[in-house]
């Protein structure tokens, strides 16, 4: 199916159900499914800018619709912060975070953040903030972030991670240091920061006069479900929550719908789906 528009005669899309395929900018890619991760990204984007993430411990949080954040993954339980010495972009700071276990440095005891400032030959250490102080907000921009607090000498210095939702990227810790006087900001780049889908279904289908159990549905598996499966109604919801801003555009879909990332370890299941909307 190639270049079909759609019912406003604003865009156009092309769709191979089973092989992925190049075309323009986009390549192997499997449409329909970069439709549905549209989508998926839209619904993040268009919560982060009204809804925080509710802090249910010092290194996860829960949004309105069920869905989470959890940084426990990135955790090192070995006294080592898991984010250990990363140089800011003056290269003047050096920041340590361990978003889960608190872990000591220096003259920094068992605190979740720690600044480095890399006097030579003394280097001093101050206290960013421990896992208690823990909170998750949104900045003025939408994006969720993860903040800390600490007073050390009278100074009250805060440290701010934007946490950025990357699916192929395990952590990655990025500072930029001292932005404004005794606040400190870093950057997460990392797939534990997406949020998670909420409560997992387990629709049940006929084959074969029997009953057949599918796994939890993930994203990519929804979309090619039938009307006549339970799991329908999940994608219903879910699409009637961002219809409002119609779909990306297809470029904008390359770096978060190639078909591999999603569907490839259950093949059957997708092929499976596809006959059962036939």
């Amino acid at each position: 199916f190639q270049d079909v528009q759609d019912t406003k005669g604003l865009d156009l899309f092309s769709w191979n159900p089973c092989t992925q395929f190049t075309e323009g900018d986009c390549s192997n890619v499997a449409v329909r499914l970069l439709w549905l991760r549209c989508f998926a990204l839209v619904t993040v984007l268009s919560r982060a800018n009204s809804d925080i993430c509710t802090k249910t411990s010092a290194c996860s949080c829960t949004y309105s619709d069920g869905s989470t954040v959890d940084l426990s993954p990135l955790d090192s339980s070995g006294g080592t912060p898991r984010f250990y010495d990363v140089l800011d972009d003056q290269r003047v700071d050096m920041f340590s975070w361990n978003p889960c276990t608190p872990f000591s440095e220096g003259s920094c005891n068992n605190v979740a953040v720690c600044q480095k400032r890399t006097f030579i030959p003394n280097p001093e250490y101050y206290s960013l903030g421990d896992q208690n102080s823990a909170v998750f907000a949104n900045d003025n921009t939408g994006k969720p972030t993860l903040s800390y607090k600490a007073v050390q000498g009278g100074v009250s210095r805060t440290s701010i991670i934007t946490l950025t939702c990357e699916q192929q990227t395990d952590g990655i810790l990025l500072a930029a240091g001292e932005k404004e006087p005794t606040k400190y900001y870093m950057e997460l780049k990392s797939k534990y920061a997406c949020p998670k889908v909420g409560p997992t279904v387990t629709p049940t289908t006929q084959h074969g006069g029997g009953n057949e159990t599918k796994g939890g549905l993930s994203i990519g598996t929804v979309l090619f479900l039938s009307e006549k499966n339970p799991g329908a109604k999940l994608f219903q919801i879910f699409l009637s929550g961002a219809k409002y801003l119609a779909l990306l555009k297809m470029a904008y879909c390359l770096s978060f719908g190639r078909v591999g990332d999603l569907i490839t370890q259950k093949c059957d299941g997708f092929k499976d789906c596809a006959k059962e909307d036939e």
